[in-house]
């Protein structure tokens, strides 16, 4: 049995929608630009209608997709705490 979890957020206020993923089994290449997310890689996406923000963090890939700008979409990144499987703090800055 695989002992993952995936956990998605769907936030719409009628005018935006912002999804935002949390992929622990995410292993797929990706092309786009190059960002830092509190320290660690990122890559910006764009897609036919949306750009998507991918980081990596532990063992996880986050994302955040869909109705922002990149930097909105940096900042809300930012905003979420990074832990471990361990259960220990891994932002850019401890």
């Amino acid at each position: 049995m695989n002992d993952t979890t995936r956990v998605a957020l769907h936030y719409a206020d009628g005018n935006e929608t912002v999804n935002v993923r949390v992929l622990p089994d995410f292993d797929h290449e990706l092309q786009g630009m190059s960002v830092s997310v509190d320290g660690q890689p990122g890559t910006i996406t764009r897609g036919r209608a949306t750009t998507s923000l991918y980081w990596e963090c532990a063992d996880r890939t986050y994302s955040v997709h869909d109705g922002l700008s990149a930097e909105e979409k940096l900042s809300i990144a930012e905003s979420i705490e990074c832990t471990a499987a361990n259960g220990q703090e891994e932002r850019g800055v401890p």
